[in-house]
């Protein structure tokens, strides 16, 4: 039996798991808002079974690995419809400011970098694809 290792986050907490080889890799497209370069969409290998989607953050979070990324749940409400995102974030007074975020949110003096991705109704998570659900994904930062 072939095993894989991936980190992610659960609650507020890192940890490990050994997942079987009964989960696929598969890529999953989210909004990065680097430290010192503008907002890109990037694909993140991501580890899925039916519904359940483990993004290795590793690959994005890759510089400062001793300070773990965070997350909240943020609402967009868009024509009647509500959208959820998971931003995954880190924080510190010792990064520089984020011109991607101050590009978003003028005035903005975030320390850090942010990955958004997309909350899907029927998979964890699902992929940031057209201009609208980029602009969704602009709109959740901001809150």
């Amino acid at each position: 039996m072939v095993h894989y290792t991936v980190s992610f986050l659960l609650r507020w907490y890192s940890f490990s798991v050994v997942l079987n080889a009964g989960f696929q890799t598969i890529q999953l497209k989210g909004l990065y808002l680097p430290i010192r370069q503008r907002e890109q969409m990037v694909s993140i290998p991501t580890f899925a079974k039916d519904s359940e989607r483990y993004p290795a953050l590793s690959t994005v979070f890759s510089d400062a690995q001793y300070l773990s990324p965070r997350r909240t749940r943020v609402s967009v409400n868009d024509k009647e419809k509500d959208h959820f995102f998971h931003i995954y974030f880190r924080y510190s007074s010792s990064f520089g400011q984020s011109r991607s975020a101050r590009e978003i949110y003028e005035g903005a003096e975030w320390r850090g970098d942010i990955l958004v991705l997309l909350c899907g109704s029927k998979a964890d998570y699902v992929n940031i694809g057209g201009w609208n659900e980029r602009r969704l994904a602009k709109a959740a930062v901001s809150r």
